[in-house]
């Protein structure tokens, strides 16, 4: 989606970020998505965010700077290499999962939609060996299930109570609690309810080979829990935090395994050294000084930057998604808005923690909302919006 992390004021530009869909499914598809977002410059520094890494990436000037980590994006020509802002959404945690909790209930949480790369079969495998071995942690898995689709079958265990209750006996399952919840994909709850999950439990396991940036494992680190996982898992961190006590690797059942019981006897010192990185009062300071390092045209004043919920706000989706993953209003209707209304993107980023639904909102009810420019015919084209 767009996220607009600044309003212009003045002679100062903006500053919005778009997502990697939005420019595959929506900007780069025709000549005139492209010449919509170029004509929001010089009044606009224009980011883009990558929602997943990509070691095929290769620098768009389109966009002034993308959002990723280090060796998330991948460039034949390291000259052409992005202007890179290395945050994202995963670094944006709100600080009540931080808020210490002495009550742990839970040996093991895992949360995860049930895709096939996030690794299930391996999480019941490890499970049911810990049981086997006579460990009887008590575990909890949290499953937000997307709506059936009958074509993504190969890639989405829309069965997996089925394979659940066929791996663990009835007395087993008294331990091992799987939450699937099919309603509001794909945050069925919201953060201040999973922070008390995160809270109550000991250790976090994320069982996807290939994921670098995991906001689940995030949410872990800001709430003092070690992380399980395999090497990408931990790309989020400073190298030097890598290891024990943060982070412990692992490849196959037998590692996981070790890695839950070594994790289980382990604490995070205090102070949490991965706090920093995670907690979205202090990354706030940090997008905004490296935005200004990167772009001295912006001013130094506050009340023009919107850094509330990023989050969320930065991997959302206009139009690709759905439930509370998406805004209503189409992307380049936004654009369109983003180009001549400048007023209306400044009240606001003044009046909503989430100036893209309030905008959203109030685009079919107040008049001084709705774009009015030349370019409302080609949005109507591609889009079938009045």
């Amino acid at each position: 989606m767009a996220c607009i992390l600044k309003a212009p004021s003045g002679p100062h530009p903006g500053v919005v970020v778009f997502t990697t869909p939005e420019r595959d499914g929506l900007i780069k598809v025709s000549p005139e998505g492209e010449s919509a977002i170029r004509g929001l410059k010089p009044r606009w520094v224009v980011g883009l965010h990558h929602n997943w890494h990509d070691p095929s990436f290769a620098y768009d000037p389109l966009f002034d700077f993308s959002m990723a980590g280090e060796g998330d994006l991948g460039e034949a020509d390291s000259d052409s290499a992005p202007p890179l802002i290395s945050l994202d959404a995963c670094n944006f945690v709100p600080e009540y999962f931080a808020i210490p909790n002495g009550a742990k209930f839970w040996d093991l949480l895992v949360v995860a939609r049930p895709v096939g790369f996030k690794g299930y079969g391996d999480f019941f495998d490890m499970v049911r060996s810990l049981y086997d071995d006579g460990r009887r942690i008590r575990v909890l898995a949290i499953c937000a299930m997307p709506p059936f689709d009958p074509q993504e079958r190969g890639t989405v265990l829309f069965d997996i109570e089925e394979t659940y209750e066929d791996t663990f006996d009835a007395e087993e399952r008294k331990l091992f609690s799987l939450l699937v919840i099919r309603r509001d994909y794909p945050f069925p709850l919201d953060l201040a309810t999973l922070a008390h999950f995160y809270r109550s439990s000991r250790v976090f396991a994320h069982f996807a080979p290939d994921e670098r940036r995991v906001r689940a494992a995030a949410y872990a680190w800001t709430a003092g829990l070690p992380v399980i996982g395999t090497a990408p898992v931990a790309s989020l961190l400073p190298t030097s935090l890598r290891s024990p006590p943060y982070f412990f690797e692992a490849n196959d059942t037998a590692e996981f395994a070790e890695s839950a019981l070594s994790a289980l006897a382990t604490a995070i010192p205090s102070p949490n050294q991965a706090q920093r990185h995670f907690v979205e009062t202090k990354t706030a300071i940090d997008l905004v000084r490296q935005l200004r390092e990167r772009f001295p045209s912006l001013d130094e004043g506050a009340d023009d930057w919107a850094t509330s919920g990023l989050g969320i706000r930065l991997g959302r989706h206009h139009e690709l998604g759905f439930g509370p993953n998406n805004v209503g209003m189409g992307v380049l209707e936004l654009v369109d808005l983003l180009s001549n209304n400048e007023l209306a993107v400044r009240d606001a980023v003044s009046e909503s923690s989430d100036p893209e639904i309030w905008l959203s909102e109030r685009s079919d009810a107040e008049p001084w909302v709705r774009p009015t420019s030349p370019q409302q015919p080609l949005l109507t084209r591609l889009f079938g919006r009045k």
